[in-house]
């Protein structure tokens, strides 16, 4: 196929010229390099990538998720980590809001420091 021939001399010579040259359309070639299947080594980090994500109870996002495999020895940064957990299908969970109430008095109603008082509408009444 003519992408494998592009890919392949892409580091020569400019894509598009090659894409011309070889009456292929630029956004074929680059659809074409997006949906490949993706190699051993990236295959090799998706996995130590959802090991990472099932060790930290989901949490981990695209940074801390980079500092994990750093950690392990694997070169791998923010950017790629977000595309490693994209392709793997790990989206990071958020930890929900705890509130703590203090226990003992209730809370109390503000004083009326300005002497505003509103005046009671009557629903009843046309008017």
């Amino acid at each position: 196929m003519s992408y494998g021939l592009v890919d392949g001399l892409k580091e020569a010579y400019p894509v598009s010229q090659l894409c011309d040259a070889l009456d292929v359309n630029k956004s074929s070639y680059y659809y074409w390099q997006g949906h490949r299947q993706p190699t051993a080594h990236r295959l090799r980090l998706q996995v130590h990538a959802k090991a990472v994500h099932t060790k930290t109870r989901q949490t981990y996002g695209s940074r801390r998720m980079s500092a994990a495999l750093k950690a392990q020895g694997l070169d791998v940064g923010r950017h790629r980590a977000r595309s490693l957990m994209r392709e793997a299908g790990l989206v990071a969970v958020r930890s929900k809001k705890r509130h703590s109430y203090p226990a003992g008095e209730v809370s109390r109603i503000a004083d009326n420091h300005l002497d505003r008082h509103k005046p009671l509408i009557n629903l009843t009444e046309n008017g």
